[in-house]
């Protein structure tokens, strides 16, 4: 919380996936273990580009966190890379968004949100 309350953000992404005929969108209740709101339904998938990943770094057209999504999508709920194209996700909007989770942790993010039909 000691970033939080200085104001500084970092980045971050929030994926959605949506069921192509449907349109229903795909949720997650998210693990226990979790160090910021544990337990809490959410969206399909939420995280954050890595510095150590220079193509997760590239800005043009948020190809660096369609990269980022992806590996967490394969990674949190097994979804292939290959089942989730970058040139298929669509650019949603960008979030700014402040919410403590236990005092202690919390989310200060401008986060950019990718989509698509799966």
């Amino acid at each position: 919380m000691e970033n939080i309350n200085k104001g500084l953000l970092h980045r971050a992404f929030s994926a959605f996936v949506f069921h192509p005929v449907s349109g229903k969108l795909l949720i997650q209740q998210r693990a226990t273990e979790k160090i910021t709101f544990p337990d809490m339904w959410t969206n399909t998938c939420c995280s954050h580009p890595l510095d150590d990943f220079e193509e997760e770094k590239i800005e043009k057209d948020q190809y660096g966190v369609k990269v980022a999504a992806r590996r967490k999508l394969e990674h949190e709920l097994g979804i292939p890379q290959i089942q989730t194209p970058i040139d298929k996700m669509q650019y949603l909007t960008r979030i700014h968004y402040l919410a403590p989770s236990d005092g202690l942790w919390g989310e200060h993010e401008g986060e950019i949100v990718p989509s698509w039909f799966r």
